[in-house]
């Protein structure tokens, strides 16, 4: 049914309906507004590096740069206005408390700092401990019986003869627990306010401790009276021959000592020598062990993981000193006695520290090595500058 609306009433309706429009896009664009706020902060987090974004919630937390120009209402007209392209616009932009204050290049452009990782220098892998048995101990010295000497004397007895006696003796033997520690210290504000400092530092300190004690393992320390695995350890009788490489030396080890009935496990040497005896040619310049086809004794990872001599572990230490080597079978001849395992503790009052605003943080274990059976573990010397190409070149190169 139509209605029959004087010119005066069909403009007071249409104005009606122009007012009712301009409300509702207005309430409309109220509801909008902050959800485009969110979508702009969630695109600004996604955009920036993992662990670089300030949380809101916090106390200090200050929005980034862009945001905060972009929420500047003089922005917002600045670029709604007909200024040309070659119009400049000045405000006052805060940092937030992750980045750190640095020379401004030209002046326009802050310094960020990335809370989320710290760069330092490479760890060695140190992987002795992997093939020592660990036993844990309540004291700082142990002693254990070991065997001397032993020789088997049994024999096939005719009716009423006497039976040979087996010939075996035994030793009191003491190992010492070496205390190993290292400590640092650092500013209370330096642990406050950069992130991951804490965990670095003790990361730091327990690789310190742990690089040391494989040394004390390896070489001892004459000066506490500490005796290592080159101390203990029996002198291979192989003596090497003109010709003869490292690889050669330490394969005639590891079969001196399975020839006593040793399951050898391990072979300790320094990253030179290893890749030294890595880096061996026949005379026509192929690597000689680098594997055959998936059918050579070394065909496996030579540097990732754990690699393989003659099918052995391998052990590059730093600590084994160059030129040297120790291969024994570990499990059953060795011993690492646990007095106290590594701890990182810290101290807010060492010394004058409070006084200074500094925290002492300290690393320490307690550990002794003991070798109860030394004819299962050989140390040797490698031959020096030993190729010898000639001996592994092949007898004829087929054409």
């Amino acid at each position: 049914m139509a209605l029959d609306l004087t010119p005066d009433e069909k403009e007071t309706l249409e104005e009606l309906r122009r007012s009712w429009r301009d409300d509702m896009r207005a309430e409309t664009r109220a509801e909008v507004e902050p959800l485009k706020k969110q979508l702009l902060l969630i695109q600004q987090r996604t955009s920036r590096p993992p662990g670089s974004i300030v949380d809101p919630t916090t106390l200090d937390a200050v929005p980034t740069l862009s945001h905060q120009l972009l929420c500047d209402s003089s922005y917002q007209a600045f670029c709604k206005s007909v200024l040309t392209r070659g119009s400049s616009f000045g405000t006052e932009l805060r940092l937030s408390m992750n980045r750190k204050a640095g020379t401004p290049v030209s002046g326009i452009s802050p310094t960020e700092y990335l809370p989320q990782r710290i760069w330092g220098q490479a760890q060695f892998p140190l992987r002795l401990r992997e093939i020592m048995p660990v036993m844990p101990v309540s004291s700082g010295s142990i002693e254990y019986t070991m065997e001397s000497s032993y020789t088997p004397s049994a024999a096939v007895v005719p009716e009423t003869t006497l039976k040979p006696a087996m010939a075996i003796t035994f030793a009191e033997a003491t190992a010492k627990c070496a205390t190993i520690a290292s400590f640092v210290k650092v500013s209370k504000q330096s642990l406050a306010d950069v992130a991951l400092m804490n965990q670095w530092l003790n990361v730091r300190l327990g690789y310190s401790v742990n690089l040391k004690e494989e040394d004390i393992i390896i070489n001892g320390d004459s000066a506490n009276s500490i005796q290592g695995l080159l101390a203990l350890a029996t002198a291979a009788s192989y003596t090497p021959v003109t010709g003869d490489t490292g690889m050669d030396v330490i394969a005639h080890a590891i079969g001196q000592l399975q020839g006593k009935g040793y399951a050898v496990d391990g072979v300790i040497v320094n990253a030179a020598d290893y890749t030294l005896m890595r880096l061996l040619k026949t005379t026509i310049g192929s690597y000689i062990f680098m594997g055959d086809g998936g059918k050579g004794p070394d065909d496996e990872n030579i540097w990732e993981g754990t690699p393989l001599m003659w099918q052995v572990p391998m052990v590059i230490s730093p600590s084994m000193p160059v030129g040297q080597f120790v291969v024994g079978a570990f499990a059953q001849s060795t011993m690492l006695f646990s007095r106290e395992v590594l701890t990182v503790e810290i101290a807010f009052q060492n010394e004058d520290d409070f006084l200074r605003n500094l925290v002492c943080l300290r690393g320490e274990l307690r550990s002794g090595v003991a070798v109860p059976v030394p004819s299962g573990v050989l140390k040797g010397t490698l031959p020096a500058g030993s190729l010898a190409a000639a001996n592994h070149a092949p007898a004829a190169v087929k054409k």
